[in-house]
C-alpha cells in the first residue's frame, strides 16, 4: 500500500485513462506529498524531503521512464493487432513489471531519506491509516462472491462486458483459497511492521533491500496465496482469451491506445 501512494502515484493517475493527466503530473510533488501526508502525518521538513525527491524521479519519468514505457505498450499492441493475444498479454505483464522495477530504483535514493527521517509519531499515524483501510482494501476476499465479482470488474476494465460464456467460466474458475482472507491480513501487518522497523531503527540497507524487492517482508503463507491466485486468474484470462469477440478485441487496442496517448501527453 505504501509503494503505490509514494512511488506509483504515477500510475494510479494513467489506469483510469484521466483527461488532465499531464496536468496532474506538474503537480505530482504536491499530489505525493499530499497522500504521504495523509499516511503519515508528516512535519514540514519531511514533506519538504518528499516533494524535493519527487521532481526528480518525475524528470527521470520524462527523460527514460515514460518513453520507455511507451515503447513497450506500443509493442504490446502491436502483437495484439497481430492476432498474438496470448503473446501480448504475457509481453504485457512483463514490460510493467519492468517499468515498476526500474520506476522503484529511480526512486529509491530519493525515498529512502525521507522514511529514515520516520519517528514514532509518524509510525502511529501509518498504523491508524491502515487499520482504518485494511478491511476496504480486502473485502472483496470475505465471500467467493465478492472475489468473483472484483474479478470481473477488472477484466471488464480492459475487455469490457463478457459473454454469458466467459461468465459462466469465471463463476467456476474463480473461487477462495482456505484462510485468503486471514492470510492476506498478516502478511499487511507482517510487512508494516517491518517497514516501520527498520525506518525507525535507521536501517538504510533493509529499506534498499525492500524497494529492490518487496517480497523479502511477505509471509511464506502470502507467497503460497499469490502464486495460487496468479494461476487461478491466468487460467480464467486465457479462456477468455479463446473465447474472445471482436468487440473485445477492439477494446483491448483502446485500451492500450488510452494509456500510450495518455503517457505522451506529458512529453
Amino acid at each position: 500500500m505504501l509503494k503505490r501512494a509514494l512511488v506509483l502515484a504515477l500510475l494510479v493517475m494513467i489506469l483510469p485513462g484521466c483527461t488532465a493527466f499531464s496536468f496532474l503530473f506538474d503537480r505530482l510533488p504536491f499530489l505525493v506529498s499530499w497522500q504521504a501526508d495523509r499516511m503519515f502525518d508528516l512535519n514540514d521538513e519531511q514533506e519538504r524531503l518528499i516533494e524535493s525527491g519527487t521532481e526528480e524521479v518525475s524528470q527521470w519519468l520524462v527523460s527514460e521512464g515514460i518513453p520507455v514505457l511507451t515503447h513497450r505498450l506500443s509493442q504490446a499492441r502491436t502483437l495484439w493487432q497481430q492476432g498474438h493475444y496470448t503473446v501480448a498479454i504475457n509481453q504485457l505483464e512483463q514490460d510493467i513489471e519492468k517499468s515498476v522495477s526500474e520506476l522503484l530504483t529511480a526512486v529509491s535514493p530519493h525515498l529512502i531519506p525521507a522514511l529514515l527521517t520516520l519517528d514514532e509519531k509518524n509510525a502511529d499515524a501509518f498504523r491508524r491509516y491502515n487499520d482504518e483501510r485494511k478491511l476496504e482494501w480486502f473485502e472483496s476476499l470475505q465471500s467467493k462472491e465478492a472475489k468473483q465479482q472484483r474479478t470481473q470488474k477488472a477484466l471488464e476494465r480492459w475487455f469490457g462486458a463478457l459473454t454469458q460464456e466467459q461468465e459462466i467460466f469465471l463463476s467456476k474458475s474463480i473461487d477462495l483459497f482456505e484462510d485468503e482472507y486471514s492470510i492476506r491480513l498478516k502478511n499487511n501487518h507482517h510487512w508494516k511492521e517491518r517497514f516501520l522497523e527498520a525506518s525507525l531503527n535507521r536501517d538504510k540497507e533493509q529499506l534498499e533491500q525492500w524497494l529492490a524487492d518487496p517480497s523479502i517482508w511477505w509471509l511464506p503463507d502470502y507467497h503460497r496465496l499469490r502464486e495460487q491466485n496468479r494461476t487461478q486468474t491466468y487460467q480464467l484470462l486465457f479462456n477468455i482469451l479463446d473465447s474472445i469477440t471482436d468487440k473485445q478485441i477492439e477494446e483491448v487496442d483502446e485500451k492500450l491506445k488510452e494509456w500510450i496517448d495518455t503517457l505522451n501527453s506529458v512529453l
